[in-house]
């Protein structure tokens, strides 16, 4: 299912026209059979397999390959994957770049975002979408999230027991000016926070004793 994604995101890309060049990672040589990886380069990059057009890249080597010298390396195991999105964006080769998640069909070329006025005038340059509003009871007070980030938890009498989340799927962002929140979030992602609270309660202890 995940091939057929984004064989149509890559083909409604195409269709609209869409002249920005792209990026398709992969999680494992697993996840992109050497059969498919040859037919979306010579489709979609200009009938050449090494097309700078379009460039597909194995996001677990970057991680085994960059991340051990960052520090910043993610739980690779389990099915769920939503929490390596954000490495996808910081090892793009791409300082703008536009994520798109693999089930999006675009019916006009994206390349407009780029020079859209609410992109152009954010100190950020940075572009979000709203997801759908859920239930105040999924964002449990404890979910440490609150406490790294000093926010306050919301309460069911916010907005009526919603609260509004933000789109995961598709966003822009200029690497030139939001590397520091990019690379907050792969900190968050990588289960960094847990081994440096662990080693401060341990300081802790050790102090106390």
């Amino acid at each position: 299912m995940l091939l057929t994604n984004a064989f149509l995101l890559l083909a409604s890309l195409q269709r609209v026209r869409c002249e920005l060049p792209m990026e398709l990672f992969h999680f494992g040589a697993e996840e992109m059979p050497a059969r498919w990886r040859q037919m979306l380069l010579e489709r979609f990059g200009d009938g050449n397999a090494a097309s700078s057009r379009l460039d597909v890249r194995d996001l677990r080597a970057l991680l085994h390959e960059k991340g051990s010298l960052s520090g910043l390396t993610p739980d690779m195991g389990g099915s769920s994957k939503y929490h390596l999105k954000p490495f996808a964006l910081l090892y793009s080769r791409f300082q703008e770049v536009l994520f798109l998640d693999a089930d999006i069909v675009v019916l006009r070329d994206v390349a407009c975002l780029f020079s859209s006025p609410e992109y152009l005038k954010k100190e950020s340059s940075a572009l979000f979408w709203k997801d759908l509003s859920s239930p105040v009871g999924l964002f449990d007070a404890s979910n440490p999230i609150f406490y790294l980030l000093s926010l306050d938890p919301p309460t069911r009498k916010d907005r009526g027991g919603l609260i509004e989340t933000q789109d995961s799927a598709i966003l822009v962002v200029d690497k030139g000016t939001a590397l520091e929140p990019l690379l907050l979030v792969c900190w968050l992602n990588s289960g960094g926070h847990s081994s440096d609270q662990r080693q401060e309660e341990k300081v802790n202890e050790e102090e106390d004793d």
